[in-house]
Formats: structure tokens, sequence, C-alpha cells
């Protein structure tokens, strides 16, 4: 979610993005809400620079996933480098999915490894 504002933030002839660990795999929406009931519609990364409008606007819609954010750094710097370091069956990640899940009765919480990367492949 950082890694636009770092990359503005700090100039830099080169760059490289390594996000670590969290592939951003949630329950059904479930996103949307978590970033405006935890104070992420409000803050730097997502207010921080002119042109970020549009996720400010998804964020106050409760509509912003992190894909969203990912793609839209993605976009805004084609000459920088991105890599993903995760593992599948991380069961931090799985627990994760779980524990947001249980935060909402009406999402379907429920999640086997086998399930997860079927879905992540």
């Amino acid at each position: 979610m950082w890694a636009d504002w770092l990359i503005r933030a700090i100039p830099a002839k080169l760059a490289t993005v390594v996000l670590d660990s969290f592939v951003g795999y949630f329950p059904p929406r479930s996103q949307g809400p978590l970033f405006r009931v935890f104070g992420g519609c409000g803050s730097a990364p997502l207010n921080g620079f002119p042109g970020q409008t549009d996720l400010e606007a998804e964020c106050d819609a409760g509509n912003l996933t992190l894909q969203a954010v990912v793609s839209s750094a993605l976009a805004e710097h084609p000459s920088v480098a991105f890599a993903h370091v995760s593992s599948k069956t991380d069961a931090i990640q799985i627990s994760f999915y779980v524990a947001i899940g249980a935060l909402n009765t009406s999402l379907d919480a429920s999640i086997t490894p086998e399930v997860r990367n079927t879905r992540l492949t």
C-alpha cells in the first residue's frame, strides 16, 4: 500500500519494490469496509500526492481493494520493477483471512490451504 507513496516521496533514478509476505487475499466484499474502518481512506498512501483521487473516491465509497492500490502503483510507475515474495501455504495469512471473515458473520471465512492454493493459481 505504501509503494506509490514511497516512490514519490523518495525520488530515485532507479527503484525496485519488493512486496513481502501478504498476498492481499481477503474474504469477498471485505476489503472496502476494512479500509474505511481502520482509517485507510484518509491516510498518506491514498491522499499524499495529486492524482490519487480515484483511490480516495473508491475508499470513501467503501469499494477500495488492495489489488486496486497495487495496480495504481504499477500504472503510475512503469519504469519501477515490482516483485512479490510470498507463500501460498502461510498459516499466518490463512489465519488473517479467517479473522477478517470473523469480523462480519455474513462472510464465508472458511478456507483450507487446498482451496486457497486453487484460488491463487
